[in-house]
């Protein structure tokens, strides 16, 4: 949901995603997808370079699909955009805290 608009540019393929069908012996449907965009495997994603700006434009997306854990069972979607609400609401610190 951080690289792509999914409505828009999966409209027509929103069971393939579903599916996640396996394509290669490394890839899946949606593995290939993300690969074809930040041309990254699973061990050096630089989560920092090609996901954190992304975050918000992820979580935006993320509420247009289901976010209920039941509703997940049998549909696209997701639901930590609801953490990722509840982060951002505590204030930013150049220092890490000190834990107790």
């Amino acid at each position: 949901m951080h690289l792509a608009d999914i409505e828009k540019e999966f409209a027509g393929r929103l069971d393939k995603i579903k599916e996640n069908k396996l394509l290669t012996d490394k890839h899946t449907f949606v593995s290939k997808e993300v690969s074809d965009r930040v041309h990254h495997g699973k061990k050096h994603i630089n989560f920092v370079k090609n996901y954190m700006p992304y975050i918000d434009k992820a979580v935006e997306q993320a509420k247009k699909f289901p976010g209920d854990e039941k509703e997940l069972i049998d549909n696209i979607g997701c639901n930590l955009w609801k953490l990722m609400e509840e982060l951002k609401m505590y204030p930013h610190s150049s220092t890490p805290s000190e834990t107790p």
